[in-house]
């Protein structure tokens, strides 16, 4: 990578950085009550059985949080899409296959990640599923990764 281009994927990133920063502002801001709800969230979780004699942190009231959910989907939905934006950047600059892999792995990590939250807000799975659905869309994101790499250096992207 020229010094050019490493100049570029570093700015990028600054630039994404700096969009996370504004989304949570922007949704700390416009809804109402999360200061609290955020606050009533922590303060709900204990320890309890996952599996036999596996203890997990969950909150005692899962159904009770969806402020919290939704704006955790709505961080991740704002987010997953704007790692669209960083992927058409990262390609208008000729930035590394691994930065440009590594912007799909995010975009596939965070849309996956609001579908699940998702599916938590309307208590459609429970507390341990979603954490569940984040594994599966952590190794998701790890084998989209390695697979974009594969195929740009094949196709000499």
């Amino acid at each position: 990578m020229s010094l050019k281009n490493w100049w570029v994927s570093q700015k990028i990133g600054f630039i994404s950085f700096g969009f996370f920063l504004i989304l949570v502002g922007f949704i700390w801001l416009n809804t109402p009550g999360l200061k609290d709800a955020v606050v009533a969230f922590f303060k709900d979780f204990h320890l309890e059985e996952a599996f036999q004699n596996v203890y997990l942190p969950a909150p005692r009231r899962e159904w009770r949080h969806e402020v919290v959910y939704g704006a955790f989907q709505q961080f991740c939905i704002g987010y997953g899409l704007f790692q669209i934006v960083v992927l058409v950047l990262r390609f208008a600059s000729g930035s590394s296959i691994k930065d440009k892999a590594g912007t799909i792995s995010s975009i596939v990590f965070w849309l996956g990640l609001s579908y699940f939250a998702g599916l938590l807000l309307a208590e459609s799975v429970g507390w341990f599923a979603f954490l569940a659905g984040f594994l599966i869309v952590v190794g998701l994101s790890i084998i989209v990764r390695g697979v974009a790499q594969i195929l740009m250096r094949v196709l000499r992207m």
